[in-house]
Formats: C-alpha cells, structure tokens, sequence
C-alpha cells in the first residue's frame, strides 16, 4: 500500500469511472476501507490492459496487448503493485520503428536514438528534411 495513503475517519462510498490499469488499481486500493463501485463501459474491463490468445504457429499463446511501455526505473508505483499482487515481470527490449509514407522515409532501431524520443520532435516535418 502507498506510504502516503491515510484512511479517511469513515468508510466513504466511491464511483470510479474506467477500468483500464488506472482505475483498476485505484478500486483495488479503495475496496479495502471502502464501498467501491467500478464503472466501465466496455463489454470487457482492462481498458489498454488486455490479454488475448493470439495463435503462434499453431499454438495458442496469452499475449498482453496492454502496456506500450513499462521499466521499474520509471514506474515504481506500478513495480510495487505488482509486487504486492505477486505479479512477476521481466526484462525486454524495446524498439522504435517509425513509418512516413507520404515521404518515403522509414526507420528502425533498436533502443530509440534519443533525438526520436521526444514526440515533438519527430512529429514536426521539419525533423525529416
């Protein structure tokens, strides 16, 4: 549990609206000192966070479809909530491969070149000359 939750003095009653890894998590947190209802509007909850079965030669396999990205560095909140929930994670690589067809320009790298990082930057038409 965060270190800077305080209970309130009451049980409260509580509406959360999406049951994506925000919402999700924040109902898990809630529903141990209070009424808690979760709202979505999905056919399905998870928002983002999704497993499907996807078939991989032959054999069906679970793939999460939901975090574009997740590193320990970067989301403590998250690592401890998997801690606490026992979910084990594991390394992977990332990488980056941008497509412009109205310019003919595609690229891919392994480990992002860090001027591609900033959306801002590569967004703008001037980035590819």
């Amino acid at each position: 549990m965060n270190a800077h939750f305080r209970p309130a003095p009451r049980r409260l009653k509580i509406a959360v609206i999406g049951s994506g890894i925000s919402g999700a998590s924040a109902t898990w947190a809630l529903c141990q000192v209070h009424d808690v209802t979760l709202y979505e509007s999905q056919a399905r909850a998870g928002g983002h966070t999704a497993t499907v079965d996807a078939d991989y030669d032959g054999v069906q396999i679970a793939v999460d479809t939901g975090f574009i990205v997740y590193n320990e560095q970067n989301y403590p909140n998250l690592t401890a909530l998997f801690a606490e929930l026992g979910i084990a994670t594991h390394a992977s690589d990332m990488s980056f491969s941008p497509l412009w067809i109205a310019a003919g320009w595609n690229g891919a790298a392994a480990g992002c070149p860090r001027s591609l990082r900033k959306s801002a930057t590569c967004c703008g038409h001037r980035f590819y000359g």
